[in-house]
């Protein structure tokens, strides 16, 4: 028998009690507004998963994000974790510690496409996997929850629904160096988008440099897919 799906919606459904446990979400945002600049966009959703249960947030911004604050306190899984992080940080002054971003992880190992369907299509083997469509992206996330279309709430949680266990998987394709240099990205990424808000450097040419290109130097050292 299937497992009913568990997607709650108000702040109040996480817990402090949830919070004490071990609690390490995988999560994504869909934004309203100019949706691809994360200098210009707004928060419209931030969808978290956790063991089976998913947590859909609205509202959020630096005035009412208390809870979300405590749920990413410990970090998160990401896809493509400096758009999401800034987008949280520039709106809910939030910066939570990425503890997987399936998308650097594709970009070190130089596959052919790093975006998350492609992603989940080629390495997710589940008879019941579901592609997100998205078609559905620019749909009106400002909507109040309860006038979601239901594939509105499917979209919102295929986006988290694989991201832990694709971490895993391309995490394992990496040699030692590449290991060591992908942990390098993340410690320095939170700092870096704090330096693009700051309006100290830019974060595009940081991108490339640091990771967007996996044969590129990085203190002398030279991580390539072998």
């Amino acid at each position: 028998m299937t497992k009913p799906i568990q997607h709650k919606f108000l702040y109040k459904d996480i817990s402090e009690n949830q919070l004490s446990k071990a609690w390490f979400p995988s999560v994504d945002i869909e934004t309203v507004g100019d949706r691809l600049d994360p200098e210009e966009a707004y928060i419209g959703c931030v969808t978290l998963k956790h063991s089976s249960t998913y947590y859909t947030l609205q509202n959020v911004d630096a005035n009412n994000s208390v809870n979300l604050h405590q749920a990413l306190s410990r970090g998160g899984y990401f896809h493509n974790y400096s758009f999401d992080a800034e987008i949280l940080y520039r709106r809910a002054n939030i910066l939570p510690k990425p503890l997987g971003d399936t998308k650097i992880l594709a970009k070190i190992l130089d596959l052919p496409k790093t975006n998350l369907v492609s992603l989940i299509d080629t390495y997710i083997e589940d008879i019941d996997k579901v592609i997100p469509d998205k078609d559905i992206a620019t749909s009106n996330w400002s909507l109040p929850f309860e006038r979601w279309s239901l594939r509105m709430k499917e979209y919102v949680r295929v986006d988290v629904k694989y991201l832990e266990g694709l971490h895993v998987k391309l995490y394992q394709k990496l040699n030692s160096k590449q290991k060591h240099f992908y942990k390098s990205c993340l410690d320095i990424m939170p700092n870096l988008i704090k330096m693009k808000c700051q309006g100290v450097t830019d974060f595009g040419q940081l991108n490339f440099l640091i990771y967007y290109n996996s044969g590129v130097h990085v203190n002398n050292l030279t991580i390539n897919s072998n």
